[in-house]
């Protein structure tokens, strides 16, 4: 699992990610918190205005370089079925 912010207000942030130890050989997954505006709250009247996305499925990799949009918290997930022995 892999978590980063990017803190930046208006760029996105393209990392070169590298898993060091078992070769990753199946799905990466994950989700995202971002808004439209960095000053997007929740409230009682707008309960959804910020909320997690998927990040669909996409092959897992060693080594891949990810887009971090801006604002953004994003969880990469590469779970057990992922590794490959």
């Amino acid at each position: 699992m892999l978590s980063a912010v990017n803190r930046h207000e208006t760029e996105p942030i393209d990392a070169s990610i590298l898993v060091l130890g078992d070769k990753l050989d199946g799905d990466l997954t994950g989700e995202m918190l971002t808004a439209e505006s960095v000053n997007s709250i929740n409230t009682f009247e707008s309960p959804d205005e910020v909320q997690p996305t998927s990040l669909g499925k996409r092959s897992a990799a060693n080594e891949f370089t990810y887009r971090f949009p801006p604002h953004s918290f994003t969880v990469l997930s590469m779970g057990p079925e992922s590794i490959e022995r």
